[in-house]
Protein backbone atom coordinates (compact mmCIF):
# COMPACT_ATOMS: atom_id res chain seq x y z
CA UNK A 1 0.00 0.00 0.00
CA UNK A 2 2.71 2.32 0.87
CA UNK A 3 6.01 0.77 -0.24
CA UNK A 4 6.03 2.46 -3.89
CA UNK A 5 5.17 5.49 -2.39
CA UNK A 6 8.43 5.21 0.01
CA UNK A 7 10.51 3.81 -2.41
CA UNK A 8 10.03 6.82 -4.64
CA UNK A 9 10.40 9.05 -1.74
CA UNK A 10 14.06 8.05 -1.75
CA UNK A 11 14.86 7.56 -5.05
CA UNK A 12 14.65 4.03 -5.35
CA UNK A 13 11.59 3.05 -7.63
CA UNK A 14 10.65 -0.40 -8.45
CA UNK A 15 13.37 -2.00 -6.15
CA UNK A 16 12.63 -4.98 -4.50
CA UNK A 17 12.51 -5.21 -0.42
CA UNK A 18 14.53 -7.94 1.15
CA UNK A 19 17.38 -8.62 3.09
CA UNK A 20 19.85 -8.24 0.91
CA UNK A 21 18.62 -4.82 -0.40
CA UNK A 22 17.85 -3.46 2.61
CA UNK A 23 21.86 -1.86 3.36
CA UNK A 24 20.75 0.62 -0.29
CA UNK A 25 17.42 1.41 1.24
CA UNK A 26 18.60 2.31 4.93
CA UNK A 27 21.69 4.43 2.77
CA UNK A 28 19.22 5.97 0.24
CA UNK A 29 16.22 6.54 3.58
CA UNK A 30 19.60 8.38 5.35
CA UNK A 31 20.20 10.78 2.50
CA UNK A 32 16.76 11.93 1.35
CA UNK A 33 15.11 11.53 4.87
CA UNK A 34 16.42 14.16 7.40
CA UNK A 35 16.22 13.69 10.95
CA UNK A 36 14.28 17.32 12.45
CA UNK A 37 12.23 18.48 15.24
CA UNK A 38 9.91 21.40 12.81
CA UNK A 39 7.26 20.63 14.07
CA UNK A 40 7.65 19.66 17.41
CA UNK A 41 9.15 23.59 17.83
CA UNK A 42 5.78 24.49 16.17
CA UNK A 43 3.62 22.38 18.01
CA UNK A 44 1.70 20.91 14.88
CA UNK A 45 3.07 17.68 15.19
CA UNK A 46 0.82 14.77 13.78
CA UNK A 47 0.21 11.30 16.30
CA UNK A 48 2.95 8.87 15.67
CA UNK A 49 1.45 6.04 13.37
CA UNK A 50 2.30 4.72 10.58
CA UNK A 51 0.20 6.53 8.59
CA UNK A 52 1.11 9.79 9.72
CA UNK A 53 4.40 8.89 9.22
CA UNK A 54 3.59 8.24 5.90
CA UNK A 55 1.76 11.38 5.00
CA UNK A 56 4.48 13.95 6.68
CA UNK A 57 7.76 12.02 5.24
CA UNK A 58 6.79 10.78 2.61
CA UNK A 59 3.76 12.73 0.69
CA UNK A 60 4.90 16.27 2.22
CA UNK A 61 8.05 15.40 1.64
CA UNK A 62 9.13 16.58 5.12
CA UNK A 63 12.04 14.88 7.57
CA UNK A 64 10.83 13.60 11.52
CA UNK A 65 12.43 12.44 14.99
CA UNK A 66 13.06 8.74 15.54
CA UNK A 67 8.94 7.57 16.22
CA UNK A 68 8.25 9.18 12.98
CA UNK A 69 11.16 7.88 10.79
CA UNK A 70 11.41 4.56 11.91
CA UNK A 71 7.84 3.77 12.49
CA UNK A 72 7.88 4.65 9.03
CA UNK A 73 10.14 1.72 8.22
CA UNK A 74 8.42 -0.33 10.44
CA UNK A 75 5.58 -0.09 8.59
CA UNK A 76 6.61 -0.69 5.03
CA UNK A 77 8.94 -3.30 6.87
CA UNK A 78 5.33 -5.11 7.82
CA UNK A 79 3.77 -4.95 4.65
CA UNK A 80 6.82 -6.00 2.89
CA UNK A 81 6.28 -9.18 4.87
CA UNK A 82 9.52 -8.55 7.55
CA UNK A 83 8.47 -10.10 11.24
CA UNK A 84 8.97 -6.61 12.68
CA UNK A 85 8.35 -4.81 16.07
CA UNK A 86 8.77 -1.88 17.92
CA UNK A 87 11.52 -1.40 20.94
CA UNK A 88 12.05 1.46 23.32
CA UNK A 89 16.16 2.56 24.27
CA UNK A 90 17.26 4.80 26.25
CA UNK A 91 19.73 7.33 25.12
CA UNK A 92 23.13 7.68 26.62
CA UNK A 93 25.79 10.61 26.91
CA UNK A 94 28.90 9.31 26.54
CA UNK A 95 30.68 12.94 27.52
CA UNK A 96 28.14 13.38 30.58
CA UNK A 97 28.58 9.40 31.41
CA UNK A 98 24.54 9.13 32.25
CA UNK A 99 21.50 7.98 30.38
CA UNK A 100 19.05 10.20 29.23
CA UNK A 101 16.73 11.34 32.00
CA UNK A 102 13.89 10.95 29.36
CA UNK A 103 13.86 7.34 29.62
CA UNK A 104 13.25 4.51 27.06
CA UNK A 105 11.81 7.71 24.04
CA UNK A 106 14.17 6.75 21.67
CA UNK A 107 12.71 3.90 19.04
CA UNK A 108 13.75 1.47 17.29
CA UNK A 109 12.67 -2.10 14.49
CA UNK A 110 14.04 -4.75 15.59
CA UNK A 111 13.45 -7.48 12.83
CA UNK A 112 13.65 -11.01 13.49
CA UNK A 113 14.48 -13.42 10.73
CA UNK A 114 14.61 -17.29 11.52
CA UNK A 115 18.47 -17.39 12.64
CA UNK A 116 18.69 -14.14 14.45
CA UNK A 117 17.44 -10.57 15.39
CA UNK A 118 18.91 -7.08 14.13
CA UNK A 119 17.98 -3.26 15.18
CA UNK A 120 17.23 -1.04 12.16
CA UNK A 121 17.73 2.68 13.10
CA UNK A 122 17.34 5.23 10.76
CA UNK A 123 16.38 7.36 13.43
CA UNK A 124 19.11 8.24 15.72
CA UNK A 125 20.48 11.62 14.22
CA UNK A 126 23.22 11.19 12.14
CA UNK A 127 24.46 8.84 14.30
CA UNK A 128 22.87 5.67 12.12
CA UNK A 129 24.61 2.79 10.99
CA UNK A 130 23.21 2.86 7.48
CA UNK A 131 22.72 -1.13 7.24
CA UNK A 132 20.65 -3.77 9.47
CA UNK A 133 22.69 -4.15 12.77
CA UNK A 134 22.84 -7.88 14.52
CA UNK A 135 22.05 -8.24 18.20
CA UNK A 136 24.62 -10.98 18.09
CA UNK A 137 27.70 -9.18 18.64
CA UNK A 138 28.72 -9.32 15.21
CA UNK A 139 30.46 -5.24 14.14
CA UNK A 140 28.84 -3.85 10.87
CA UNK A 141 30.80 -1.41 9.40
CA UNK A 142 29.80 1.21 6.57
CA UNK A 143 30.36 4.89 5.52
CA UNK A 144 29.06 6.46 9.04
CA UNK A 145 31.33 3.64 11.06
CA UNK A 146 31.14 0.50 12.51
CA UNK A 147 28.63 -0.59 14.80
CA UNK A 148 27.95 -3.45 17.02
CA UNK A 149 25.50 -4.84 20.04
CA UNK A 150 27.12 -5.70 23.45
CA UNK A 151 24.35 -7.45 24.75
CA UNK A 152 21.88 -4.66 24.51
CA UNK A 153 24.23 -1.54 24.25
CA UNK A 154 24.55 -0.34 20.78
CA UNK A 155 28.00 1.07 20.87
CA UNK A 156 29.20 3.02 17.88
CA UNK A 157 32.76 4.05 16.08
CA UNK A 158 31.76 7.11 14.25
CA UNK A 159 33.91 7.71 11.36
CA UNK A 160 36.53 10.81 11.56
CA UNK A 161 34.66 11.41 14.90
CA UNK A 162 34.91 8.56 17.71
CA UNK A 163 38.50 7.00 18.36
CA UNK A 164 37.02 4.02 20.35
CA UNK A 165 33.35 2.95 20.81
CA UNK A 166 31.22 4.71 22.57
CA UNK A 167 27.54 3.82 23.76
CA UNK A 168 25.23 5.30 21.98
CA UNK A 169 21.97 3.54 24.07
CA UNK A 170 20.36 1.10 25.45
CA UNK A 171 17.46 -1.21 24.28
CA UNK A 172 14.61 -1.85 26.92
CA UNK A 173 14.31 -5.76 25.87
CA UNK A 174 10.36 -5.45 25.51
CA UNK A 175 8.30 -4.66 22.65
CA UNK A 176 7.01 -1.47 21.80
CA UNK A 177 3.40 -1.78 21.23
CA UNK A 178 2.25 0.83 18.60
CA UNK A 179 -0.21 2.67 21.16
CA UNK A 180 2.92 3.72 23.62
CA UNK A 181 4.06 5.87 21.10
CA UNK A 182 1.67 8.59 22.23
CA UNK A 183 3.34 8.64 25.56
CA UNK A 184 6.91 8.87 24.12
CA UNK A 185 5.63 11.80 21.90
CA UNK A 186 4.33 13.44 25.02
CA UNK A 187 7.36 13.17 26.57
CA UNK A 188 9.58 14.49 23.60
CA UNK A 189 7.51 17.24 22.62
CA UNK A 190 6.51 18.68 26.40
CA UNK A 191 9.02 17.65 29.10
CA UNK A 192 11.57 20.46 29.84
CA UNK A 193 14.42 17.77 29.86
CA UNK A 194 14.25 17.07 26.07
CA UNK A 195 16.48 18.21 24.17
CA UNK A 196 14.18 18.66 20.85
CA UNK A 197 11.54 20.92 22.28
CA UNK A 198 14.49 24.02 22.34
CA UNK A 199 15.68 25.18 18.81
CA UNK A 200 15.56 23.58 15.30
CA UNK A 201 18.10 20.67 15.16
CA UNK A 202 18.29 19.06 11.11
CA UNK A 203 20.54 16.62 10.51
CA UNK A 204 21.37 14.29 7.41
CA UNK A 205 23.96 11.86 6.31
CA UNK A 206 25.59 12.58 3.10
CA UNK A 207 27.52 9.75 0.61
CA UNK A 208 30.78 11.63 2.38
CA UNK A 209 29.73 12.89 5.47
CA UNK A 210 26.99 14.45 7.87
CA UNK A 211 25.49 18.03 7.43
CA UNK A 212 23.60 19.44 10.49
CA UNK A 213 22.06 22.70 11.46
CA UNK A 214 22.22 23.37 14.66
CA UNK A 215 22.53 26.46 17.55
CA UNK A 216 22.40 28.73 14.60
CA UNK A 217 25.01 26.81 12.78
CA UNK A 218 25.54 24.32 9.66
CA UNK A 219 28.03 21.77 10.29
CA UNK A 220 29.08 19.70 7.23
CA UNK A 221 31.71 16.95 7.71
CA UNK A 222 32.96 15.68 4.56
CA UNK A 223 35.97 13.07 4.58
CA UNK A 224 36.90 14.16 7.85
CA UNK A 225 37.14 17.15 6.87
CA UNK A 226 34.59 19.79 8.96
CA UNK A 227 32.93 23.61 7.98
CA UNK A 228 30.94 25.72 9.72
CA UNK A 229 28.28 28.64 8.76
CA UNK A 230 27.04 30.67 10.66
CA UNK A 231 22.93 30.81 9.08
CA UNK A 232 19.42 32.95 10.32
CA UNK A 233 17.23 30.36 11.96
CA UNK A 234 14.32 32.70 9.85
CA UNK A 235 15.92 30.34 7.07
CA UNK A 236 15.52 26.68 8.54
CA UNK A 237 13.08 25.68 6.41
CA UNK A 238 14.61 26.42 3.48
CA UNK A 239 17.40 23.74 4.98
CA UNK A 240 15.51 21.11 4.17
CA UNK A 241 16.12 21.15 0.92
CA UNK A 242 19.60 21.80 1.13
CA UNK A 243 20.35 18.76 3.83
Amino acid sequence: MYKELFLKRIHLEDMDISMKSLPLILRHTANTIPFENLRILNQTALLPTVENSVQKIVVEREGGVCYEINVLLYGILKECGFNVYLMGATVYDAEAEAYSPTGATHVVVILETPDRKYVIDSGFGNNIPLIPVPLTGDVVSTTNGSFYFDNNHFMMKRLYRDKQFIKGYTLSGQLLEESKLTNIQHIIERDERSPFNKAPLITKCTEDGTRTFAKGQLFEMKKGHKTVKTLSEKNVQTLLNYL
